[in-house]
């Protein structure tokens, strides 16, 4: 499989979460960035601030700084000024975020059931380890320019 093939499998990967998650997007009236927000914070209580959320989905300042907003505004998220510096908030999750963020979780378990199936594990562990040192080289790559 060439870049192209790899790059496309990663695009209908997404296109299976996005068909999974519309019923959690219909019932909790966000988008799919808003609910792998939910998610990524819910998974990682190390991640916790707009920064954060930045780095690890590589979204746009202005684009995390819509979502949280909006999440905000649907009371799936509380914002703490950082007791430190003024500037930073931290995220603090509501139980109807919890709900959805598990609900993500769940679907995002399906997709990968579906992609995996007869798949052995031996091959998953590989896949996994080649996708990480990708993931890597790649951030290597970005972060020197």
């Amino acid at each position: 499989m060439d870049t192209t093939g790899i790059i496309a499998s990663g695009t209908q990967l997404k296109k299976l979460i996005s068909k999974k998650s519309e019923p959690a997007q219909r019932r909790y009236h966000l988008r799919p960035v808003e609910l792998n927000i939910l998610l990524l914070l819910h998974a990682d209580p190390h991640i916790d601030t707009a920064k954060d959320i930045m780095n690890r989905l590589h979204v746009s300042k202005a684009h995390v700084s819509q979502s949280l907003d909006h999440l905000k505004s649907g009371g799936f998220i509380s914002l703490l000024e950082d007791s430190q510096d003024r500037r930073v908030f931290h995220i603090q999750l509501q139980q109807n975020a919890v709900d959805a963020a598990k609900e993500m979780e769940a679907i995002y378990a399906e997709c990968w059931a579906l992609a995996m199936h007869n798949v052995s594990q031996e091959d998953v562990c590989t896949l996994l380890r080649v996708m990480q040192k990708m993931s890597d080289n790649i951030s290597l790559a970005l972060a020197e320019g």
